[in-house]
């Protein structure tokens, strides 16, 4: 069983189907509203979101706008030139060890928000995000699950010439 958890307002929601359990009210307070709290503790988002059915919603995600989805990450990392058609596209060569890049955290935005274009050449792609939920260093390959709260979907929006002109600086 999966949860969906959003940010409306600052506040962490649970989604089922299109309406929305704020996160405090769901639990009887037994957990907070705030989000970077809330994917430290994915097995009580579990077992919460299994109730949600029989419990009257706060409202429907039709009728507001959804915030970053983790609005303060601790750090957050991008993978560069990672997929093959990326790279010929690029007119690249393949990395031989992966391109990792900081991204700050002021970048992330809600999906409905607006993203200032910086230039001619500003690029975007679809990404792929993992959400680490608690502190992980040297895990075993095995247990790399048991540290993952989500997933979502991001959009890397890039200006390529002034990341060209600086060397091929990525942050």
């Amino acid at each position: 069983m999966t949860f969906k958890l959003a940010n409306i307002d600052g506040r962490a929601v649970l989604i089922s189907a299109n309406s929305y359990h704020d996160l405090e009210a769901a639990s009887g307070g037994q957990l907070n509203s705030d989000l970077m709290a809330a994917i430290r503790n994915t097995a009580a988002l579990h077992q919460l979101d299994v109730g949600l059915a029989d419990r009257t919603p706060e409202g429907l995600v039709d009728d507001v706008v959804l915030g970053p989805p983790i609005p303060r990450p601790q750090s957050c990392f991008g993978i560069g030139l990672d997929y093959a058609s990326h790279v010929a596209e690029s007119n690249m060569e393949a990395p031989k060890r992966p391109l990792v890049f900081a991204k700050f955290s002021s970048c992330i935005t809600g999906p409905t928000n607006d993203i200032p274009l910086g230039g001619e050449t500003t690029d975007y792609e679809a990404e792929l995000v993992v959400v680490i939920g608690r502190r992980a260093q040297y895990i075993p390959e095995a247990d790399v699950f048991d540290y993952i709260a989500g997933y979502s979907v991001g959009h890397d929006v890039s200006e390529r010439a002034f990341q060209r002109e600086r060397g091929g600086q990525f942050t």
